[in-house]
């Protein structure tokens, strides 16, 4: 199920705590395809580990338990594929 958040930080640090294995399209609140990727819930960059203000100010966030539901977002809205974070998808 998809999850988005937007001037909610609460809900959306609490939404990674219990879904340690989903997903986040990270991006701008005017969801500019070059700034939106794709993140592990797990991946630093997007909670809390470098900082805050992760669904208030300019970001957006929406969250789910596979990518596959996230690409399905993105083309609905009418966006292309988007990229993996280079840092939580690299591969083992």
């Amino acid at each position: 199920m998809l999850t988005p958040f937007q001037n909610d930080e609460e809900r959306y640090l609490a939404w990674l705590r219990d879904h340690p294995r989903g997903f986040v399209l990270n991006t701008n609140k005017s969801h500019t395809p070059a700034t939106m990727r794709i993140h592990r819930a797990s991946c630093q960059y997007i909670n809390g580990e470098f900082g805050s203000n992760f669904t208030t100010n300019d970001y957006y966030k929406v969250c789910a338990d596979d990518t596959d539901e996230l690409d399905r977002w993105l083309a609905s809205h009418g966006h292309p594929p988007v990229i993996r974070c280079s840092h939580c998808h690299r591969p083992e």
